[in-house]
């Protein structure tokens, strides 16, 4: 949640809807997302936000 700097509420939601990373299973009780995934979902996020910024400044 750090790096994507949303709330664990957010997050939960937007895994379930299919619009997060999913998370990987690390025990019992545990549960954990790839910092990768997490990495590359904020870049794409990021990358759609200019993108849609230069297309409304056009």
């Amino acid at each position: 949640m750090e790096i994507s700097g949303l709330c664990r509420s957010v997050v939960y939601k937007l895994a379930k809807q299919g619009q997060f990373p999913a998370q990987v299973t690390v025990g019992v009780r545990g549960a954990r997302w790839s910092e990768h995934e997490v990495r590359n979902w904020v870049a794409d996020r990021l990358a759609n936000a200019r993108r849609a910024t230069v297309a409304e400044t056009e």
